[in-house]
C-alpha cells in the first residue's frame, strides 16, 4: 500500500505541527526529545498545502528538529530517507523559536474534505455557544465509552477516512476507532472548568482545550485516556469531522 507520512524528529526541542491549519502532532514534550510518525493522507489536498510547525527549545544545548512528508511504498523503512520526499522543514536553534512554515504541492487525493464544507465562524467562543449542546453530548459519550455514538457523530469523518485510505475496508476503519473508544471502561461524568475552543482549518473546526492546553476530553485515574477532537458544524449539524 502506497502511503503518505509525516516523520517528526526533535533534539532539545519541541514541535507542534499543523498541516493545512489542523493540529497532526505534538513532538518533544516534555524532555525535548521525540520521534513521531503520522499518516497524513486525509490531510493532504490536491493543489495548495500548509506545513507549519510552532517550535521551541528544551534547556540550553543547540536543538534542532526535522519535519518531513513523503510518500512511502511498501517495504519503505520510515525515518531513513526512503519515498518521495513531498516537503522538508528543519529547523535549528540558531534560527530562533516561534513558527516555521513551508508550502508545497501534492497531485493526488481529493481537492475537499469534508471540513471545507464546514461553517466557518468569527470567534471561537462563537462557535462553542452554537455547538454546546453537542459538546455535552460528547462528554457524556466520551466517559461511558459510548462507541456507537462517535461511529454516529463521526459519519462525516468515517467517509473522508474510507476515500484516504481506500485499501482498507471501512469496516475495519470503524472498527479501529470504536475499539479504541471501548477500550478504556465507562466511568462517571467528572465535573471540569468549561473548555477553552480554538478554531483551526480557516475557522471551520472547533478544538476543546483545558486551560494548559491538554486536550479537554481526558479520563482521570487510572485510565489516562484522552482524546482530541475537532469539531465543525456540516449541513446545519455538529458532527466529529477530525
Amino acid at each position: 500500500m502506497i502511503l503518505a507520512g509525516m516523520e517528526i524528529v526533535t533534539t532539545h526541542a519541541v514541535a507542534d505541527v499543523s498541516l493545512n491549519d489542523i493540529p497532526t502532532a505534538l513532538v518533544g514534550a516534555p524532555d525535548g526529545f521525540g520521534r513521531a510518525f503520522i499518516p497524513v493522507p486525509a490531510y493532504l489536498v490536491r493543489g495548495s498545502n500548509m506545513l507549519a510547525a510552532r517550535i521551541g527549545l528544551v534547556g540550553e544545548a543547540q536543538g534542532k528538529a526535522e519535519i518531513r512528508i513523503a510518500v512511502f511504498n511498501d517495504g519503505d523503512d520510515f525515518f531513513s530517507g526512503a519515498g518521495t520526499e513531498l516537503v522538508r522543514l528543519d529547523w535549528s536553534a540558531a534560527e530562533g523559536t516561534g513558527v516555521r512554515s513551508q508550502g508545497f504541492r501534492v497531485g493526488f487525493g481529493p481537492e475537499r474534505w469534508a471540513w471545507h464544507r464546514c461553517q466557518s465562524w468569527d470567534r471561537p467562543d462563537q462557535a462553542l455557544i452554537d455547538a454546546a449542546g453537542f459538546v455535552r453530548e460528547l462528554i457524556t459519550a466520551f466517559f461511558a465509552s459510548d462507541a456507537a455514538w462517535f461511529e454516529s457523530a463521526a459519519s462525516a469523518q468515517f467517509d473522508d477516512l474510507a476515500q484516504a485510505y481506500s485499501a482498507i475496508p471501512a469496516d475495519q476503519l470503524r472498527q479501529q476507532i470504536a475499539g479504541a473508544i471501548a477500550s478504556a471502561p465507562p466511568i462517571p461524568v467528572t465535573e471540569q472548568p468549561p473548555p477553552v475552543p480554538v478554531l483551526f482549518a480557516e475557522n471551520r473546526l472547533l478544538g476543546l482545550f483545558t486551560a494548559d492546553g491538554e486536550p479537554y476530553l481526558r479520563k482521570p485515574g487510572d485510565t489516562g485516556m484522552a482524546a482530541r477532537a475537532l469539531l465543525g458544524k456540516l449541513n446545519g449539524a455538529w458532527q466529529i469531522i477530525r
